[in-house]
């Protein structure tokens, strides 16, 4: 990775040969188009509801919410793939309005993260997290 949080052309080698030979999950995605209509308020009514549970929320792939790789359905691989942008800050500014800063979340800054969800990341003035497990 560059000093610039940018993956090098070994690493997206290694992730474009890993797309070509690992399985991916299939995990449905997001409707963000209805979710947007909708104020976000699924999200908000979740992060409300796991503040009644929890002191401290942590948003797992917070770097789907800046952009996120999307697999046609169907596909074996996730070769077939592309950078989809993802709604970035305006999950956070719907209907929290001015509490969403005091809400305690943290995010969950693993894998590939480039500018823009670094960006993002300190824009909300959200903390990350490193992940012993996968530091190296």
């Amino acid at each position: 990775m560059t000093a610039k949080r940018i993956p090098s052309l070994w690493e997206e080698f290694l992730l474009i040969i890993s797309a070509k030979q690992v399985s991916f999950g299939g995990n449905p995605l997001y409707r963000w188009d209805v979710l947007k209509q909708q104020g976000y308020k699924w999200w908000i009514d979740r992060i409300r509801a796991n503040l009644v549970l929890y002191d401290i929320i942590r948003i797992d792939h917070f770097r789907g919410l800046a952009g996120y790789w999307s697999v046609p359905y169907g596909e074996k691989t996730a070769i077939k793939g592309e950078w989809i942008p993802g709604p970035g800050k305006e999950v956070f500014l719907m209907q929290l309005n001015a509490d969403w800063r005091d809400i305690p979340i943290i995010a969950e800054d693993l894998g590939v993260m480039t500018d823009d969800v670094e960006d993002l990341r300190i824009l909300i003035n959200l903390p990350g997290m490193e992940n012993p497990a996968v530091c190296i």
